[in-house]
C-alpha cells in the first residue's frame, strides 16, 4: 500500500528578540517524501500550547513553505515547535526597556544632584 510521507524539513523564526505584542514570523518547509499524494495538519507549539493549525495538501515529492504569526503581550521566553521540529526560541523584552532604566535612572541622579546642590546653597546664604 502506498502512502504519503508529509513531514517538516525546516523551521524557523523572523526575530529572537521583540516588544510585547510584536509579531514573530513562524516559518516550515513542509515536504511529502511519499508515493501519493496527501493531506496533513500542520500545529504550531508555543511553550508546549497548540496555536490554530494549518491544513497542507501536498503532491507526491512537493514541498512548499507555510507561515503562521505569533505574538505574545507577557515578557518571558517562548520556545516554538512545528510539528515537533524546534523552529526556536524568541524573547518578549519588558515594556520597560534599557532605554527607559537609563532615563529612569539619569533623572533620579539629576534629582539627587539638585537637591544637595540646593542644600549646599542654603548652608553658604546661612553663613553670610
Amino acid at each position: 500500500m502506498q502512502m504519503p510521507y508529509i513531514y517538516i524539513e525546516s523551521a524557523g523564526l523572523s526575530a529572537s528578540q521583540v516588544e510585547p505584542g510584536s509579531t514573530v514570523k513562524v516559518t516550515a518547509v513542509v515536504a511529502n517524501k511519499g508515493t501519493v499524494n496527501g493531506s496533513a495538519k500542520i500545529s504550531l507549539y508555543v511553550n508546549g500550547y497548540e496555536e490554530p493549525p494549518q491544513g497542507v495538501l501536498l503532491a507526491s515529492g512537493q514541498s512548499r513553505t507555510l507561515s503562521f504569526d505569533v505574538s505574545r503581550a507577557e515578557p518571558g521566553a517562548y520556545q516554538v515547535y512545528v510539528n515537533g521540529t524546534p523552529a526556536g526560541s524568541f524573547t518578549v523584552s519588558d515594556s520597560f526597556g534599557n532605554n527607559a532604566i537609563l532615563v529612569i535612572s539619569s533623572l533620579c541622579l539629576l534629582g539627587a544632584l539638585f537637591i544637595a546642590i540646593l542644600m549646599v546653597l542654603r548652608r553658604w546664604q546661612g553663613q553670610f
